[in-house]
C-alpha cells in the first residue's frame, strides 16, 4: 500500500513512520522485534493488522491557544489538527463539536471517548485553576455537557448540577466505554473517560478473543494476572469454565471499576481481587498458578518474575518491546521457550506496537 496521505504529516509528532508506505512499516516493525530479540529462538512473527487508519476510539490532544492537536516536530508549539485520519468517524465528529465549543482557558490536556455505542465522554486534565474558573462562568462546561459525559482533573472528578444551579464536581462516575468477552460474547466495561483502555475497539476485540481462544485452549485451573486495569484481559482468560483467577492492580480507579465489573458479571467466587504494588515485592506463591497473564506498564513486572515461577505458560502482552525483550531473557533462563510472537498493529503510521506473547516452560 502507498503512504497515507495526510495534510499535517509534514508538521505533526503524531505519526513518525506515515511517510513510508504500509508494507515497510510492517517490515520494519517485524524488524525492530526480531533484532530485539535476537539472541532467542523465536517462531514465525506473526501480523495482526486492521487497515491503516481510522481505527482510534479514543484521543489525547492538547489545547494551546486555541490549537488543538499535537506538538509540531519542527516547532514544538501545538500544531492545530481539525481532523485527524487516525481517529474513527464517530471520534471525528466528537472532536468538531469540542473544537465548536473553544474552551475559556490557554492550555490544558484533553482526551475524548466515544463508547461502542457511541455515547461521548470527555475528561478536561486542567489546572485547578482553570477548573474552578470554568466552574464558575458556567456557559462552557453545560455546552459540553450537552454533547457528552464530563469529567476533570487527575482525579476523574464527575461534573454535575447542583440544586441551586450551581456547577460542581463529585466523586467518579463508572460508564461503559470499552468492552471486552466472555464467554465468546460481548461484555461491556465500566470505567472513568480517564480510565487506560487500548486505543480501538476494534483492535481490542481481536485481541480480547484471542486471549480467551488461547485460555480455552491452555484450560488453566488458577491463573494470575498482573496490571489488571478494569478487566480487559480478566474475563477472556476465564474462557476456561473450571479456572479461578487472581487479579493484581495498583491504580485505585482501575481497581473500584475492575471490582464493580466482577460484580456486575457474577463472577466474584472465581476472581480474587488484589490492590498492591507487585513489581516491588510479593507474597504470593507463583508456583500455584499455572497461568501467569502479564499486562505491564513499560516498565515491565519487576520483581514478580523473580520467585518460584514454574507455571506451564504466561500470556505477556506489552507496548514497549524493550521491556519485554528484557523480561524474555529471564523467561528464557528460567526454561520458558516462545510458542506464539504477534505484532498487534493497533497503531498504524507509527514505530510504536503492541506485541503479544504466549510462552511455554519447557519440562524435561
Amino acid at each position: 500500500m502507498d503512504p497515507v496521505l495526510c495534510q499535517y504529516s509534514h508538521v505533526c509528532s503524531g505519526c513518525d513512520a506515515i511517510l513510508s508506505s504500509y508494507e515497510t512499516q510492517k517490515n520494519q516493525k517485524i524488524a525492530t522485534l526480531r533484532n530485539l530479540l535476537t539472541s532467542h529462538t523465536l517462531p514465525e512473527i506473526q501480523f495482526q493488522s486492521f487497515g491503516t487508519h481510522g481505527l482510534r476510539s479514543r484521543l489525547d490532544f492538547v489545547f494551546d491557544n486555541h490549537n488543538f492537536g499535537l506538538y509540531s516536530h519542527i516547532t514544538r508549539k501545538i500544531e492545530d489538527l481539525p481532523i485527524c485520519l487516525q481517529l474513527s468517524d464517530s471520534l471525528q465528529l466528537a472532536l468538531n463539536q469540542f473544537r465548536n465549543l473553544k474552551p475559556p482557558i490557554s492550555k490544558g490536556s484533553f482526551r475524548i471517548r466515544v463508547s461502542p455505542q457511541e455515547e461521548i465522554g470527555f475528561w478536561l486534565d486542567f489546572s485547578n485553576e482553570n477548573i474552578k474558573d470554568l466552574l464558575q462562568s458556567r456557559d462552557y462546561l453545560l455546552a459540553l455537557q450537552e454533547i457528552g459525559h464530563v469529567e476533570m482533573g487527575q482525579r476523574h472528578k464527575a461534573l454535575y448540577q447542583k440544586p441551586s444551579g450551581e456547577l460542581g464536581i463529585g466523586q467518579p462516575q463508572f460508564h461503559h466505554w470499552s468492552e471486552t468477552v466472555f464467554e465468546h460474547k460481548k461484555i461491556p466495561l465500566l470505567s472513568t473517560v480517564a480510565s487506560f483502555t487500548q486505543p480501538s475497539h476494534i483492535s481490542n476485540a481481536w485481541i480480547t478473543e484471542k486471549i480467551e481462544n488461547w485460555c480455552e485452549t491452555l484450560k488453566p485451573q488458577n491463573i494470575l494476572e498482573f496490571g489488571s486495569g478494569i478487566g480487559n484481559l480478566t474475563f477472556p482468560a476465564l474462557a476456561y469454565k473450571n479456572s479461578k483467577l487472581t487479579a493484581l492492580e495498583f491504580d485505585g480507579l482501575s481497581f473500584q471499576a475492575l471490582t464493580k465489573n466482577v460484580e456486575s458479571l457474577g463472577l466474584g467466587q472465581r476472581i480474587d481481587l488484589r490492590r498492591g504494588d507487585y513489581r516491588k515485592s510479593t507474597d504470593l506463591k507463583l508456583s500455584d498458578y499455572d497461568l501467569l497473564l502479564l499486562n505491564p506498564a513499560r516498565n515491565g513486572v519487576g520483581e514478580l518474575l523473580k520467585s518460584d515461577v514454574t507455571s506451564d505458560s504466561i500470556i505477556y502482552m506489552s507496548c514497549y518491546p524493550e521491556t519485554l525483550a528484557l523480561d524474555t531473557q529471564h523467561l528464557n533462563n528460567l526454561g520458558y521457550s516462545l510458542q506464539e510472537l504477534i505484532i498487534v498493529d493497533q497503531f498504524p503510521q507509527t514505530t510504536h506496537m503492541e506485541v503479544l506473547s504466549l510462552f511455554t516452560l519447557c519440562k524435561s
